[in-house]
């Protein structure tokens, strides 16, 4: 499990994840960019909670999200709202506050596997897509037609399939043809992977850092 501690009192962050990892919990920088299965939360200003705690939810759709807070009933309802799994007293011990993020580990719904071309990395949403561990901002029809291509990858998909991954049904190809172009645009800040087009078929993802069997 990687843990992200996050709150607005840097010195109280910094002691609340060095308690944890004295623990054994394995810690991520709050200013990285790798993807993490859990977040702690220590909120300082808890009329701002709500709205930190739904923008966060948006971004980690599939992180454990726990907040460290001693606000009140009615605020604590709004964070639970916002998207918080559970709520725990800031003085709560660094023990518990990891079994409590490994039960709600538990409890998550199973997601589809993690994918890799290259620099680019693919969760199961479309808020977890990194390319050189930095998030990549993709639209629902982008990363369908994206996790698509990086499925078959060595393998080239078909026009049709990814119609049919990214609307669910045939669209105009300049739709395609467009989406395809900002997505090219997207990968190209890293030197892999490249999305090439195959005349008469469709499209590949392809990791150009190695040289592939079926180049020609």
């Amino acid at each position: 499990m990687k843990i992200r501690v996050l709150g607005d009192d840097a010195a109280a962050c910094a002691a609340l994840s060095r308690s944890l990892e004295r623990c054994g919990a394995r810690l991520i920088h709050a200013d990285g960019a790798a993807p993490a299965t859990a977040i702690v939360v220590c909120v300082d200003d808890p009329t701002a909670a709500p709205g930190v705690l739904r923008e966060l939810r948006a971004r980690c759709a599939m992180a454990a999200l726990l907040v460290l807070t001693s606000a009140d009933l009615n605020l604590r309802v709004r964070m639970l709202e916002a998207g918080a799994d559970d709520l725990l007293p800031p003085t709560t011990p660094p023990e518990e506050i990891i079994a409590r993020l490994s039960a709600l580990a538990d409890l998550a719904p199973e997601a589809g596997p993690w994918l890799d071309v290259g620099k680019l990395r693919l969760g199961p949403s479309r808020v977890a897509v990194y390319l050189e561990e930095r998030h990549l901002d993709l639209g629902e029809e982008a990363y369908r037609v994206l996790r698509c291509l990086a499925e078959a990858t060595p393998n080239a998909v078909t026009r049709d399939a990814l119609m049919n991954a990214g609307w669910g049904e045939p669209v105009m190809d300049n739709r395609l043809e467009a989406l395809i172009r900002r997505l090219r645009k997207a990968l190209a800040r890293a030197p892999s992977p490249r999305i090439e087009t195959f005349r008469g078929l469709g499209y590949r993802l392809r990791d150009t850092s190695e040289k592939s069997r079926l180049d020609c």
